[in-house]
């Protein structure tokens, strides 16, 4: 679609987008937040670039510190900032957009689409350290839809905008990004070399819970060398500094890491306790609810395979009370190994064939 048709439908979209947000500006005023309060009556006493100015903090704020409560006061920033010509502060929010679809819904298509649709406002941008965000963000999209070369092109193309204005974090997240998509493509001798780079940035601008993240994605690397001992000592550290340091959104991911490692060294009873704790660390994570689906499926797979019939009816039930969280988009993956394994131990073959086919 040409720009100018674009902004033409945003601006007569713009009107209904105002009136419904105010729905939401209510809600999240509700929380008896005094900064949401207090942004939300300047947004109502204002118009045009002012009106722009305070829903831009109000995002900012609701991205950054509520974990997006309230998605839609984000994406009617984006609206007006385009109707505006604020191209940096809509190239911002689209970013932000996307990272709630990756990280939050866990609807990755639906990130891929949002860039999709907004690769236009890359020309009209000035802010070099936002269009960085903006293609590592969408990498991501790529990179959980498993799609390599398009998520490794977009990485590079973060650097490369990176470089420019010495942005050590994202020059840092690109390399890490790259670390993964080669570590799940094979090419372990390029994650590798890449991952340390990833982690001396970090180090160089005290970075600590992304360099952690880059120490996770080596451990994943040594794992799946079959480096169990290195992975080991490296993700026990990782645990040990995300207690100390209150990092409780990472530690279930270790936990969980920790799991997938002792499944493929067939300690069914460690395995199981790293999953118990997975769980339990969830109530302290910014996303529990997204984990939720990943850590359960696990822990009902691993009972299943150590035929602890008690315990696998046990997670199934908590499963089938929910199941709306576990049937669609990648959830259902980890759902289906799952189920498959439970039929089996049933003996209901042909449901457990059935399973596995759509698994694979």
């Amino acid at each position: 679609m040409p720009i100018e048709n674009c902004k033409e439908l945003l601006s007569s979209r713009l009107l209904l987008i105002i009136i419904s947000i105010l729905f939401s500006f209510h809600a999240i005023s509700q929380e008896s937040d005094p900064l949401i309060d207090e942004l939300n009556v300047k947004i109502s006493q204002t118009d045009g670039v002012e009106k722009l100015k305070w829903l831009d903090s109000l995002s900012r704020y609701i991205s950054y510190e509520t974990n997006f409560a309230d998605d839609s006061i984000v994406q009617v920033t984006r609206t007006l900032a385009m109707r505006l010509d604020s191209f940096n502060i809509a190239l911002h929010h689209t970013s932000n957009l996307i990272y709630y679809n990756n990280n939050i819904l866990g609807q990755p298509e639906l990130g891929k689409q949002l860039y999709e649709e907004s690769r236009w406002l890359i020309t009209k941008v000035s802010d070099i350290n936002a269009i960085s965000k903006f293609f590592y963000d969408a990498g991501n999209s790529y990179f959980f839809l498993k799609q390599f070369d398009t998520a490794l092109a977009l990485y590079d193309s973060v650097e490369t905008y990176a470089l420019k204005t010495n942005y050590k974090e994202y020059i840092g997240l690109s390399k890490m990004g790259k670390g993964q998509v080669y570590t799940d493509m094979g090419d372990f001798g390029n994650a590798s070399i890449v991952l340390q780079e990833a982690n001396r940035y970090f180090i160089s601008i005290d970075d600590v819970v992304n360099s952690m993240s880059a120490r996770n994605s080596l451990s994943i690397l040594y794992s799946k060398n079959g480096f169990f001992k290195e992975a080991k000592k490296e993700r026990d550290e990782l645990i040990d500094k995300a207690i100390q340091t209150g990092d409780l959104n990472s530690l279930p991911v270790y936990y969980y890491n920790a799991a997938a490692d002792q499944r493929k060294t067939k300690d069914i009873a460690a395995r199981i306790d790293y999953l118990k704790k997975a769980i339990d660390a969830l109530d302290g994570s910014d996303f529990g609810e997204y984990l939720f689906p990943i850590m359960y499926s696990g822990i009902l797979l691993a009972y299943a395979e150590a035929d602890s019939s008690e315990q696998m009816e046990k997670y199934l039930k908590i499963i089938d009370d929910n199941k709306e969280k576990f049937i669609e988009g990648s959830f259902r993956t980890y759902y289906l190994e799952a189920l498959k394994e439970v039929e089996f131990v049933r003996k209901n073959y042909a449901k457990a064939i059935a399973y596995g086919e759509e698994y694979l």
